[in-house]
């Protein structure tokens, strides 16, 4: 049971005892309810007022599996969420062996391992796990309106106005999108943008396709006993009409598998996906894109339950992040493929660094336009850098980097050793970003926001 008030019916109205600052956030996945939590333990006087704002009748989680490593397990720590989220793991061994990621070549009769990342660390969940226990530490001060879908916002003076679909205006002080990849509050923001930057409007396919499913644990271990996949976070790569790979690791103590089987054509990259992003998926269409592939994989594939096919979209880098009295964070302004399984990590990040700014110039009198410079000083470069090191990270797990491994073929399994060993030294080494620490980056943004000094020598920097 989560703290936070949840209001469902659009006409119920939000009262306060005292004029606080109002803050909006439109969005109730992760990164907006990780901006919440943040807010609720920085917050210290009690001056904000946030109100979240959720298009669905409910708050859920799409998808399945969420991994968090080294980088984001340390804001949840200082955020005092990490006890109740290592009670979804059913140990208190969180972090302390690092996890292994084994990624094999399959696309041949018999696979083989040809790297393992041993310096990466992390746990995964349930996305519903998470969701949960980010409810549950959020101030019961806050609100949550269910059915309210943004539509468009319009600054006047020193507030900000809220057109939802569903005929609801409301009012805020400072506005955050955290409306995922087809952000509304993206569009509005970019709309007063230049035309360069507006080109970041429209979210675009990668070229790449996901089947997503789950496996029940028990099932597949009295199927397939001592599958890899039950215990490890498992990558298995090759090449079959187009670039493919499948992520697999256990979730909720074991009980459920998590598989996304990935099914990429680079050519198409940047185009607009034609039809639904998310549609039904058969095992069968599933199965035959793995043809000729060791059977340990295909066979653990034949056990998804109720798969679907989702078409993985990302944006243009943006230049800014935040503007006047707007931020944006997560999939709303660096949607990413989820090859380095940090997208959710950098909404969190963003969430971080932004309750600090926001929460910290508040209680010091210092003005917005400090919060949302320093923000697009902190949060583009590592957001757009993680973008890029995804992009990467995949394509050399699907085999497709020039000077790598562009020379690997369809079930060759004729590849040198020298040509593997380069190529995994490449996967080991854009891993390491996930067990770096955030915390640099935060003690630099409120430097900047409480030295005067450093705030004089860094506004050239920035146009906002």
């Amino acid at each position: 049971m989560f703290h936070a008030t949840v209001m469902s019916d659009p006409s119920q109205k939000h009262t306060s005892v005292s004029p606080r600052f109002r803050l909006a956030i439109i969005g109730g996945g992760i990164g907006g309810l990780a901006l919440a939590l943040g807010l609720s333990q920085m917050d210290e006087g009690g001056l904000i007022d946030v109100d979240v704002y959720e298009a669905a009748a409910q708050i859920t989680q799409v998808g399945a599996g969420i991994s968090v490593w080294p980088r984001t397990w340390e804001i949840f720590r200082i955020l005092g969420v990490d006890d109740t989220l290592t009670n979804y793991l059913g140990t208190k061994e969180v972090l302390s062996a690092r996890r292994i990621i084994t990624y094999t070549k399959c696309d041949q009769k018999k696979g083989f391992d040809f790297v393992d990342v041993t310096n990466a660390g992390g746990v995964s969940f349930h996305r519903a796990e998470l969701q949960e226990a980010l409810l549950s530490k959020i101030s019961p001060r806050y609100q949550v309106h269910l059915s309210h879908r943004l539509v468009s916002y319009i600054e006047k003076g020193d507030s900000i106005e809220l057109t939802f679909q569903n005929g609801v205006t409301k009012t805020c002080d400072f506005l955050v999108g955290a409306d995922g990849v087809k952000s509304a509050t993206r569009r509005a923001f970019l709309s007063k943008r230049s035309a360069e930057e507006a080109a970041s409007t429209e979210a675009v396919w990668t070229g790449t396709n996901a089947y997503r499913g789950l496996i029940s644990g028990p099932l597949m271990q009295k199927l397939l006993p001592g599958h890899p996949a039950l215990s490890k976070f498992m990558f298995h790569c090759g090449k079959h009409k187009a670039s493919i790979h499948i992520v697999s690791y256990p979730i909720s103590q074991g009980s459920l598998v998590n598989v996304v089987a990935y099914f990429s054509e680079p050519e198409k990259q940047g185009t607009l996906v034609k039809g639904p992003l998310v549609t039904d998926a058969s095992v069968e269409e599933i199965v035959s894109k793995y043809e000729g592939w060791d059977e340990e994989v295909v066979s653990y594939i034949r056990l998804i339950e109720n798969p679907t096919k989702w078409a993985m979209q990302t944006i243009k880098p943006m230049k800014y992040y935040a503007a006047e009295r707007v931020a944006l964070l997560g999939d709303a302004v660096h949607a990413m493929p989820p090859h380095l399984g940090s997208g959710g990590g950098q909404a969190i990040e963003d969430a971080y660094i932004f309750s600090t700014l926001i929460s910290t110039a508040l209680r010091e009198g210092k003005p917005l336009s400090e919060v949302t410079r320093i923000y697009n000083a902190i949060r583009v470069p590592v957001g757009n850098f993680v973008m890029a090191a995804s992009i990467t990270q995949g394509a050399l797990t699907d085999f497709d980097v020039p000077g790598i491994n562009n020379e690997f073929q369809d079930g060759d399994d004729s590849i040198s050793v020298s040509q593997l060993q380069a190529t995994g030294e490449a996967i080991k080494k854009g891993w390491e970003f996930v067990v770096t620490s955030i915390e640099p980056d935060r003690k630099k943004a409120l430097e900047m926001l409480l030295d005067n000094k450093l705030v004089l020598t860094t506004q050239s920097s920035s146009r906002l």
